[in-house]
């Protein structure tokens, strides 16, 4: 069994998630209702650039079936 994950927000949205791991990279793969009821789904690409880095980008990103580009490449740090 994969791992999954639920997700709420204050607003009433809702979604879940299955996490996957390939060739250093978490891929979590994601389906969303909206507060106005409309569905989206996205894979969301997590990557550990080093001991303190790691990138995040979402992919594969669709809101009512139609296609939405995907994000840039965001680059998270540790603080010390």
């Amino acid at each position: 069994m994969l791992p999954s994950a639920w997700t709420f927000d204050s607003s009433g949205g809702f979604g879940d998630a299955t996490w996957t791991s390939k060739d250093g990279r978490w891929y979590v793969k994601t389906h969303s209702v909206l507060r106005d009821g409309k569905k989206a789904s996205a894979t969301n690409v997590i990557t550990v650039l080093d001991a303190h880095t790691i990138s995040w980008q979402s992919t594969h990103r669709t809101l009512e079936g139609e296609a939405l580009p995907d994000t840039k490449v965001v680059k998270m740090k540790r603080v010390k």
